[in-house]
């Protein structure tokens, strides 16, 4: 007797999943998904149960370690893993995220003060990590003179953020656990900036460094696919090209 294949269809729009059958080995298939849009096939031996797929969190924080302690000042606020279109930029205003980069999806972030813009001292606001992590700051494209802190340290990214006021660059900075300190906005009439935590990937398939390997990730990784934008770690089979391949790695990784 042949040996029998579970299978199912992932949508990759809406992260669930389509029974797809039974199929026996030896024997000729014609594979028809449920839809015309972007879906995943995947085939695992029978017997085997796949853990259950969550769907991605909307608003709600995805559960992991806070990367940041000891904010300063202390009336900014701390969003652990809540950086979702939606969630408040400040928290004196009621601007909210609209458009945010996929590897920045659910990553932590501090609400600061729109009032703050139009700082100056070069050692405002500071803050300790607990882990080693990436930096990302979003700053006003409206304020076309950088403060110095900025320009000279961080590196400009490709992607932008942008919020119901407006549109911010996105500049990126590596650091090691331990104290980071940021300058003033320097921005007049304009918008304060955002301050966003990427901690270092640390487990295989982890692309949004939220110490969990599930669906939000496969989304992630797919979205590196068709529009890459250099998320760490998407290269999953280390062969040096991301593609499909690396999406079959990562559900194998989350299923097995």
């Amino acid at each position: 007797m042949g040996k029998t294949y579970n299978a199912i269809w992932f949508d990759t729009r809406t992260a669930t999943e389509s029974n797809a059958g039974v199929f026996a080995s030896g024997a000729d298939y014609s594979l028809v998904p449920p839809s015309q849009d972007d879906w995943v096939f995947y085939l695992y031996a029978s017997g085997i149960i796949p853990s259950p797929s969550p769907t991605p969190s909307g608003p709600t924080p995805t559960p992991g370690a806070n990367p940041i302690s000891n904010l300063n000042p202390s009336t900014y606020v701390v969003v652990p893993h809540g950086l979702v279109s939606g969630s408040a930029v400040y928290i004196d205003r009621a601007f909210t995220y609209t458009t945010i980069p996929s590897f920045l999806i659910n990553a932590t972030y501090i609400q600061t003060a729109n009032g703050d813009k139009a700082v100056i001292d070069p050692n405002f606001l500071s803050f300790t990590l607990t882990q080693n992590a990436s930096v990302y700051i979003a700053h006003d494209i409206r304020i076309t003179t950088k403060p110095s802190w900025l320009s000279s340290s961080f590196t400009k990214q490709p992607e932008q953020i942008i919020t119901s006021d407006t549109t911010f660059d996105l500049y990126k900075k590596d650091y090691p656990a331990g104290s980071v300190t940021l300058g003033g906005n320097e921005g007049g009439g304009n918008s304060m900036y955002s301050v966003i935590v990427v901690p270092s990937q640390t487990t295989i398939g982890d692309l949004n460094a939220d110490n969990t390997v599930n669906i939000q990730d496969i989304i992630i990784l797919i979205n590196e696919i068709f529009t890459p934008s250099g998320v760490v770690g998407a290269d999953i089979n280390t062969d040096n090209i991301v593609n499909l391949l690396d999406v079959i790695a990562l559900i194998n990784i989350i299923f097995s």
